[in-house]
């Protein structure tokens, strides 16, 4: 689970409850990795998240929402906002910008996620597809790893592929929403299946 996002807010959480961080790790993982999550340095599957956010009696619903929205808001708040909006030429100028700044650093995923959304609702009101070939396999790769079941599905996975849909075509599009459906009916424990619904519905996604 991204660590960026998620640790940190863990370890916030803990510490406002006076929890050490033996205390949490205890039968879940270790002291180092549970330290490593919370500082940015490891990650986390997102069983074991679920099972920490237990012992320190926090909802995952909560938590999710609490971490991840502000995360994704921030990023993409000026972009949504132009969309609302009708903004067509404010969308047609931060797709450019962020597509270029992409294009020249190709690590930075923030510019990317921010340049694949703006694109993506540009397409919407204009019916007009400023990505490139290139850009469309840098978007589905962003999923390789869940298709090939290195990883599994996380929030900001769900954000991305419910505002980048019009880039896709219908085939990964279908493969990705098949393997998110098999995601959630694999993971019968109520945590996970509440969780993955909720994310679902957030987005629209009619699986």
């Amino acid at each position: 689970m991204n660590n960026q996002i998620f640790g940190l807010k863990f370890r916030q959480l803990r510490k406002q409850q006076h929890i050490t961080l033996a205390k949490a790790a205890a039968g879940i993982t270790s002291r180092q990795s549970l330290g490593n999550w919370e500082t940015g340095k490891g990650e986390l599957a997102f069983e074991k998240v679920l099972l920490l956010l237990k012992k320190i009696n926090v909802q995952p619903i909560d938590f999710l929402e609490s971490s991840i929205s502000s995360y994704l808001k921030q990023t993409t708040s000026q972009i949504s906002a132009a969309y609302v909006n009708n903004q067509v030429d404010k969308l047609l100028h931060y797709a450019n910008k962020y597509l270029d700044i992409s294009h020249r650093n190709l690590t930075d995923r923030v510019s990317f996620l921010r340049a694949a959304v703006a694109c993506n609702y540009y397409m919407d009101l204009t019916s007009i597809d400023l990505t490139t070939s290139s850009d469309k396999l840098r978007i589905i790769s962003h999923f390789n790893k869940i298709l090939n079941g290195e990883e599994i599905w996380n929030f900001e996975d769900i954000y991305f592929l419910g505002n980048t849909q019009n880039l896709m075509s219908p085939r990964d599009i279908y493969s990705l929403a098949y393997s998110l459906n098999y995601y959630r009916q694999k993971h019968k424990n109520g945590d996970c299946k509440i969780v993955c619904v909720r994310m679902n519905d957030s987005l629209n996604l009619f699986l």
